[in-house]
């Protein structure tokens, strides 16, 4: 899918993401130990195994990084300058080693304004799903999307 400039997200429209991505223990052990959470949960399996999990769980920063992703590149890649405000995350199951995300995104809103120039904002609700179909990830966020490419 090309990048979108703002003029032609519409409101409403729901974007069922192509791209894939199955997390591996060193995305989750890499970006754990480089953000220093040094959660025991992320990072040491024997303590994970023990827990109510039984296995490691992927670091929320992982999953809300690989959807978010996900959803630049098959959707704003180039026309999205910055300006993001991220809201209303939420993680209702766990992430672990091997699962596969996918992305789904739903366009809540447009502005005409944005604090960049030459762009409008609009508001997102991004939702990430495992294979299995179960929802790992959603949020709300707005970014700035350039009017014309």
């Amino acid at each position: 899918m090309k990048s979108l400039t703002y003029s032609e997200i519409e409101k409403g429209r729901v974007f069922d993401h192509g791209v894939k991505r199955t997390i591996t223990e060193g995305d989750n052990v890499g970006l754990s130990c480089l953000t220093l959470n040094l959660q025991p949960l992320h990072i040491d399996a024997d303590f994970a195994s023990k827990s109510m999990w039984g296995q490691v769980l992927v670091d929320s920063m992982v999953t809300i990084g690989v959807i978010m992703g996900i959803h630049e590149l098959e959707l704003t890649h180039g026309t999205a300058p910055g300006a993001v405000f991220i809201k209303e995350v939420r993680f209702p199951n766990p992430v672990f080693h091997g699962d596969t995300l996918s992305a789904r995104t739903t366009v809540l809103g447009k502005q005409d304004e944005s604090k960049v120039s030459g762009c409008g904002t609009v508001e997102f609700l991004l939702e990430g799903f495992n294979q299995k179909g179960d929802e790992i990830m959603s949020c709300t966020w707005s970014k700035a999307v350039r009017k014309q490419a």
